[in-house]
């Protein structure tokens, strides 16, 4: 924050704001949400090598953990909270009040007792143990030319503003999507499981002016839509987190583009998994 007052510029705010919304923008939408979450992790879809690395790069630019650090928190997350009803601990439920749970997820280090076996794919490419190694590292480049083509204020609004925005989103998300409240609603429940997810977002019941019915689309759009979580613990395979009328999952069109160039193939939706596991709810 200090970064910000002693740049500030009201020549440039422009600019500024600019620079913060299209770097946050992508690193959210390409590198977090399409890049780490959906191709690393769960591989909801395929592209060519290069266009892999260079997705799940700009997920490391969030500045939340390199793509081996993800994937374990990740896997861990989803197998604590796969437990039997009430087994599953506080931290990976993120059911704690905010406070609490913003120091546990963001300070701490969690250490089981007797923690389950984790090891990464046995086939995953050299160059994802170089990219772990270094991924604090990897947002230097990007500085330097933010630096270059924009000054101290671009730094400042493209690296900084954009990490500080970017780890506490993830978080808030995270959150939110693990506390049924007002702000959220279920599509489904899965059977015999600690914890359930939660869609983020004001639920409109009714049709706006256009005759649309709105389920969270703000946040939706924010998140690139990782803020239906309910949909994701459904269906994890699925590339699709969209999955009743009224929702918008803006990763999932931008990844419907990205196949109508030819840039990704073999694209999972829900409609293509099983649904044995879940409750429906009406």
């Amino acid at each position: 924050m200090g970064g910000t007052y002693l740049t500030f510029d009201p020549a440039h705010l422009l600019v500024d704001f600019s620079t913060f919304f299209v770097s946050t923008g992508l690193c959210v939408l390409f590198g977090h949400s399409l890049g780490m979450h959906r191709l690393f992790i769960h591989r909801s879809f395929k592209c060519s090598r290069s266009l892999e690395y260079f997705l799940v790069h700009l997920g490391t630019l969030m500045g939340i953990a390199g793509p081996l650090g993800m994937m374990k928190a990740h896997d861990m997350r989803d197998w604590a909270q796969r437990q039997l009803p009430e087994e599953c601990h506080p931290y990976y439920s993120q059911q704690e009040i905010l406070p609490r749970d913003s120091h546990w997820q963001m300070c701490c280090d969690f250490q089981l007792a007797h923690p389950p076996l984790w090891n990464p794919p046995e086939d995953l490419p050299s160059i994802y143990y170089t990219m772990e190694k270094y991924w604090i590292l990897q947002q230097v480049p990007w500085m330097i030319l933010l630096g270059v083509l924009g000054g101290p204020s671009a730094v400042v609004w493209g690296s900084f503003n954009r990490l500080l925005a970017g780890m506490y989103g993830h978080f808030l998300t995270g959150w939110f999507a693990h506390n049924v409240g007002f702000w959220g609603w279920k599509n489904h429940d899965v059977k015999g499981v600690a914890i359930q997810g939660v869609n983020v977002g004001i639920s409109v019941r009714g049709r706006d002016q256009l005759g649309r019915i709105s389920r969270g689309k703000v946040l939706a759009i924010l998140t690139a839509g990782e803020s239906y979580h309910n949909n994701h613990h459904a269906f994890p395979r699925s590339a699709n987190l969209a999955v009743e009328e009224g929702e918008w999952d803006l990763g999932y069109r931008v990844l419907k583009v990205m196949e109508s160039i030819g840039l990704v193939w073999e694209i999972q939706t829900w409609d293509q998994q099983k649904t044995d596991h879940l409750i429906q709810l009406k």
